[in-house]
């Protein structure tokens, strides 16, 4: 159904409520553990996300699924990043020479981590375009410039690499409570707005106009025996 969507309206009701529950379990782990420091709660994050990464990565291609893996290199260069430069840019809070304030190194290291991160995300984007307008119309498809499901996808990817790694867990671990409280208020008054919208029957968010001859592309396995 993500063709006949509508973006403004799909974001805050299911990716506003995704943010909010992430950063709810972070708050409750910050709070939990409080005598952790923030370094410490990141490097834990971290660990055990690399863990998980690669056990799903040995999984799919003891599968033969290796195409699979293609989309875990967005986690896979936001784990590399955050974990080379997060290490060796903090390093610098302990000498005044280089900063003048001891949140300089955390706010350039948390701006290369998140810009960064985000360039397999880009790649694939490009990937996706050059797929959908070269090589689906030189097979006779048609239809609107951008295809809604590769919207969607884009916007998932830059939501799963920015929630789960780069975005929301510094700010939860950083950020005073106060600045919390406001940020999460806005963020569900938000949602509850689109909500609203949406129940009223102002706006739907799956209530756009049908194109004609939608493009549309798949990906498959496909496996060879030998015999």
């Amino acid at each position: 159904m993500s063709f006949f969507s509508r973006p403004y309206l799909v974001i805050p009701l299911y990716y506003t409520p995704t943010l909010l529950g992430t950063g709810a379990v972070h708050y409750w782990w910050r709070n939990r553990y409080s005598s952790i420091s923030a370094e410490q709660m990141d490097r834990t994050l971290l660990n055990s996300n690399q863990l998980i990464l690669w056990i799903f990565l040995l999984s799919l291609t003891l599968l033969r699924l290796a195409s699979a893996c293609l989309p875990f290199t967005l986690l896979f260069f936001s784990l590399l990043f955050r974990t080379f430069i997060w290490d060796n840019m903090l390093r610098f809070r302990i000498s005044p020479t280089y900063f003048s304030s001891p949140l300089s190194p955390f706010i350039i290291c948390y701006t290369l981590c998140t810009v960064l991160s985000l360039l397999p995300v880009v790649l694939l984007v490009v990937f996706a375009i050059g797929i959908s307008e070269l090589f689906i119309p030189l097979m006779g498809r048609a239809g609107a410039v951008v295809s809604s499901d590769i919207l969607i996808s884009i916007v998932s990817g830059f939501t799963a690499t920015l929630v789960f790694f780069n975005f929301i867990p510094p700010i939860v671990y950083h950020s005073t409570k106060q600045f919390l409280r406001y940020l999460s208020l806005f963020l569900s008054s938000f949602w509850l707005l689109s909500l609203l919208l949406a129940a009223a029957g102002l706006l739907f968010p799956y209530s756009g106009v049908e194109p004609v001859r939608p493009k549309r592309f798949y990906l498959q396995h496909s496996h060879i025996n030998n015999h």
